[in-house]
């Protein structure tokens, strides 16, 4: 009976809930892996928890089922010492009593009524004795009965604490799992980004060297229409100076605040600077406006 429970004990052990933790799967790998590992630590905790408390109790009970039986031994050896008295006292001549009994006269010298108080003691004793038996088999088994039920208390609260453990691995599991979740989230936004930015940039800066060759080339052909323009100032006045040198008229170029307004020449130089635009003279040329005609003057001049 005793063997049985503790069969059904073990059976109960074996049914650990932490043996499979698939139903507690996050889809991320490391989170996963070490909630497995959890479960297996909790699972052989557990086991063996179990199999100590089994231990203890099987151990124990082991004892007192001893200390019934020997309780038991000397109750047995204790009613065989009653019943060997009241043989010596209905029967104090041994054999004798026996020759006389089969002449007829077993009861030669005993009153009946002696007879009767002996046996009536007798079994008075063996009463008690066997009353004695049953209440200490009984404060046994009642002992044996609270060592199970300590057990099964002892492993029913190993197996709560694995329990909340258990849980709060679980609750940690999913906090990582969406710590991971989150940070997965914020990478491909950080990604996403970044990637948006560089093509921005990348568009921005095609805009700009799209813009800087365009105006680049718009300057080269400013400088070189402004220095074409030049070069035809600068020879046409060479040869009316030489044509006035040559008919002894001699041409001079006054320059006022570096103008020339007193003759063609200079009226001529300042018409074709206006048809260039202000923006060429102004923005490509390192000289100003003023200075471009000073310098148109004085190498006309030369």
């Amino acid at each position: 009976m005793e063997e049985s429970n503790l069969k059904n004990n073990n059976n109960q052990a074996a049914l650990n809930p932490f043996a499979s933790n698939s139903q507690y799967k996050t889809g991320y790998a490391n989170v996963d892996n070490m909630t497995a590992q959890g479960n297996e630590i909790l699972n052989n905790s557990v086991n063996a928890q179990t199999q100590a408390i089994d231990q203890g109790t099987q151990t124990n009970i082991n004892e007192l089922q001893r200390q019934s039986e020997k309780a038991e031994a000397e109750t047995l050896k204790n009613n065989k010492g009653l019943y060997q008295e009241y043989q010596k006292q209905i029967n104090p001549f041994g054999v004798g009593q026996e020759a006389l009994a089969g002449q007829g006269l077993a009861h030669s010298g005993i009153a009946e009524s002696t007879r009767t108080s002996i046996y009536n003691n007798y079994q008075k004793n063996i009463t008690e004795s066997m009353n004695n038996l049953r209440n200490v088999k009984a404060d046994y088994n009642a002992k044996m009965a609270e060592v199970r039920s300590s057990g099964d208390i002892a492993k029913a609260e190993a197996l709560s604490n694995a329990y909340l453990q258990q849980l709060s691995m679980i609750q940690n599991a999913y906090s990582l799992a969406q710590g991971e979740k989150e940070f997965e989230w914020q990478k491909s936004t950080d990604e996403r980004n970044f990637n948006y930015q560089k093509e921005r940039d990348s568009v921005s800066d095609r805009q700009w060297l799209d813009q800087f060759n365009y105006q680049k080339e718009r300057d080269q052909v400013a400088d070189n229409q402004w220095q074409q323009q030049f070069n035809l100032s600068k020879s046409s006045g060479s040869s009316s100076g030489r044509s006035k040198s040559s008919s002894g008229t001699t041409g001079e170029l006054t320059v006022t605040d570096g103008n020339p307004y007193s003759n063609s020449i200079g009226s001529s130089i300042l018409d074709t600077i206006r048809k260039m635009g202000e923006s060429t003279v102004e923005n490509r040329n390192p000289f100003s406006k003023l200075d471009a005609i000073r310098k148109i003057g004085y190498e006309v001049t030369k």
